[in-house]
């Protein structure tokens, strides 16, 4: 599935019917598998065989669906939990351990800052939080001796903000460290973080993916990239034996590619169980089928409604990442060439009392502890989502009070044809990005024009080649050069010849000459003027 494009991913990915077989992903509402005997049980049991015996490690539904989204990320293995919380979870849980350390923006959605900040420290997980704007100096006086990852959310929730995948990965690979990238907002189809250098990914299926309100889920992607046994001393759960699954080391008997997420199954979602049920899963998969549609639709709606409340007198700022007025524009550029999503987060003036004057006068809009379906939603975090957060916490996470799902940035760079309004705001998103693309990069069009001139000009000098080469055996159209090299290609042998055999002999091998129907068909004689087609004489 590779060299395909990622629509064709959303629908074909995970799952080949056989003859006979259903075509669409079967559901298979079973928490047990029958077998013949112990023994073909028990290699499930010691990883020697692959199959299913209980549903609360794996089941077939769930695979094929999480098989499809390995294949839209472009990772090597992933595996479906209960919820995107859970998903965040198991993915810092299954490498780190009581004693250990995390580093993590601070902008990132609020259950997953309660998660690490809170959850995991009663569990002796210790964590540093930093600006997803940090320079690459502040990111690595976070690290400790006992960091084990770095967490961060390509377009945090809701705060909008755009993390710079490039420099946390770098940053991370730096010490040693996998990067782990929440890629909720964006999806796949908007942007692919293994590109950019993360190692693992998470999904809360829950939002686009699914993108009906329909089913709670999650998803953990491994990427395949990391080394886990380069750096063995600070990963022991995965280059050691386990005493608890008949003593396996993950990372040696599966390798990068598969150590993260066999681990992760075996220790905790046997221990832990939260799994995605076949049935959600279900649900997930044909949310998937058409989330290479629907996306792009979002994007362009999300624009359209943050072009108009940035201008709307009662707004005090608008932050989404696809208005050139925002912090985040050139790098949206970056990574998100096609767009981010539909979710727009914005600040009214009066703060929090105008914030809630405004969601209890919604008409279409429903107040909903969720983003990111085919309904408009609308959030007031502060009051909701992150109600947990102080109000200093609030500001570091870029979600102050008042705002509705923010800082407003200096202005990126337009090119020439924004400043023409009559022709730039009937084209649509796309095609807009698309020009933004072509005409922002000096350098980059200089190089696409001269590629471009450089094809013509190839393409002329071949069409004149072959024309020429075509038409070089037809008597009287190259005059005295056709006879000069016809003499040329005739050899010391003389006229009519190769230079090789007697006058009138073709060489060895039968073929007279290296132009079909030429100068040197039939025993190298010349074709003359009354000759049969053919060009040889009787």
């Amino acid at each position: 599935m590779n060299d395909y494009k990622i629509g064709t991913k959303c629908v074909q990915a995970g799952y080949t019917p056989e003859n006979g077989q259903p075509r669409q992903i079967p559901i298979i509402q079973s928490t047990t598998f029958k077998y013949s005997t112990s023994e073909d049980m028990g290699k499930l049991f010691d990883l020697e065989a692959e199959g299913y015996f209980y549903s609360r490690l794996q089941n077939p539904t769930c695979d094929h669906v999480a098989a499809k989204i390995a294949a839209m990320e472009g990772g090597t293995a992933a595996m479906l939990t209960s919820s995107g919380q859970a998903a965040n979870f198991y993915a810092m849980f299954n490498i780190c351990e009581c004693g250990d350390h995390i580093v993590a923006s601070s902008s990132i959605y609020g259950g997953t800052f309660n998660l690490i900040a809170v959850t995991l420290a009663k569990m002796g997980i210790t964590a540093t939080f930093v600006s997803p704007d940090a320079s690459e100096e502040e990111l690595n006086a976070a690290f400790r001796p006992n960091t084990k990852l770095m967490f961060g959310e390509t377009i945090a929730n809701p705060a909008l903000t755009v993390l710079d995948i490039e420099l946390f990965a770098k940053t991370a690979h730096a010490h040693g460290v996998p990067l782990i990238i929440d890629n909720t907002f964006p999806t796949p189809v908007n942007c692919r973080p293994f590109e950019w250098g993360a190692d693992i990914v998470t999904h809360s299926t829950t939002k686009y993916m699914d993108g009906h309100g329909a089913a709670v889920g999650g998803a953990i992607v491994d990427s395949g990239k990391f080394d886990w046994m380069a750096h063995a001393d600070k990963y022991p759960g995965l280059c050691t034996p386990d005493e608890s699954y008949h003593g396996v080391t993950y990372a040696e008997k599966f390798g990068n590619e598969g150590a993260f997420i066999t681990k992760c199954t075996t220790q905790l979602m046997r221990d832990l169980g939260c799994i995605q049920s076949p049935q959600n899963a279900f649900l997930l998969n044909l949310g998937l089928e058409s989330l290479h549609v629907r996306m792009p639709k979002h994007v362009e709606n999300g624009q359209a409604v943050a072009e108009f409340l940035e201008k709307h007198p009662k707004v005090a700022y608008v932050n989404y990442p696809g208005l050139p007025s925002s912090k985040y524009y050139e790098r949206a550029r970056k990574y998100l060439p096609h767009g981010g999503c539909g979710v727009v987060s914005f600040g009214l003036k009066g703060g929090r009392e105008a914030a809630s004057a405004f969601m209890q006068n919604l008409k279409l809009g429903a107040i909903e502890t969720h983003v990111a379906d085919a309904r408009t939603c609308c959030l007031n975090p502060a009051t909701s989502t992150h109600r947990q957060m102080t109000d200093e916490q609030l500001k570091e996470a870029g979600v102050p009070a008042e705002l509705i799902r923010p800082q407003r940035g200096k202005s990126g760079k337009r090119i020439l044809l924004e400043y023409v309004p009559f022709l730039w705001k009937p084209l649509s998103f796309l095609q807009k990005i698309t020009l933004r693309n072509m005409l922002r990069y000096k350098l980059r069009m200089t190089m696409m024009l001269v590629g471009i001139g450089l094809i013509m000009v190839f393409s002329a000098s071949y069409a004149s080649a072959y024309y020429a080469l075509r038409n070089f055996d037809r008597p009287g159209q190259l005059g005295r050069c056709g006879e000069l090299l016809d003499a040329f290609l005739a050899g010391p042998g003389g006229p009519g010849t190769r230079g090789r055999g007697g006058a009138g002999q073709p060489p060895p091998g039968g073929k007279a000459g290296p132009f079909p129907g030429g100068y040197h068909r039939g025993g190298g004689q010349r074709p003359e003027p009354g000759d049969p087609p053919g060009g040889r004489r009787v």
